[in-house]
């Protein structure tokens, strides 16, 4: 063995120790643990963007005007919210000062 393992072989980890015999049962158990994490990872974040791309081209095809009616409105509805937190930053700054003036004795 010339002691590099192979990207195959350390994911057939029991088979690999086995027959390299190499006995360690935790070294093959972490390895199988983490075998089993890292799929079940790649699994949920397959079925995750599968199930966004599905469910937004459903949405799109079954309610297309709603959809472009909310697409048109998006950039009013985030220019809406900049213009609220600069309005309340820019009142709650001359609160700010109307109060330090009011409270100087």
């Amino acid at each position: 063995m010339d002691g590099s393992i192979k990207f195959q072989e350390w994911f057939g980890v029991a088979e690999y120790f086995y027959q390299n015999g190499c006995n360690n049962l935790m070294v093959v158990l972490k390895c199988l643990q983490v075998r089993s994490l890292v799929g079940d990872r790649v699994a949920l974040l397959v079925q995750t963007v599968g199930a966004i791309l599905i469910a937004c081209i459903f949405g799109l095809v079954v309610a297309w005007p709603l959809a472009l009616v909310m697409m048109a409105l998006q950039p009013i509805v985030i220019i809406g919210f900049y213009l609220k937190k600069v309005l309340l930053k820019s009142m709650s700054a001359a609160t700010y000062k109307a109060q330090e003036e009011a409270s100087q004795v």
